[in-house]
């Protein structure tokens, strides 16, 4: 909820009926930039092709 779902029409539109509130916090911790970067940091290798679909 934090990164890059706004693009999610399911969450969209959640949030527009009020089913999902726009209350989520980080908690203190750092986010990634993305997936894929929470993925190589916890030490997946960026070339392993499970990543391959994931967005940049």
């Amino acid at each position: 909820m934090l990164r890059g779902a706004t693009h999610n029409m399911s969450v969209r539109l959640g949030l527009i009926t009020g089913r999902i509130k726009n209350d989520v916090c980080d908690g203190g911790y750092e986010l990634h930039e993305s997936y894929r970067a929470m993925a190589v940091a916890n030490g997946i290798d960026p070339d392993d092709p499970v990543l391959w679909p994931c967005r940049q």
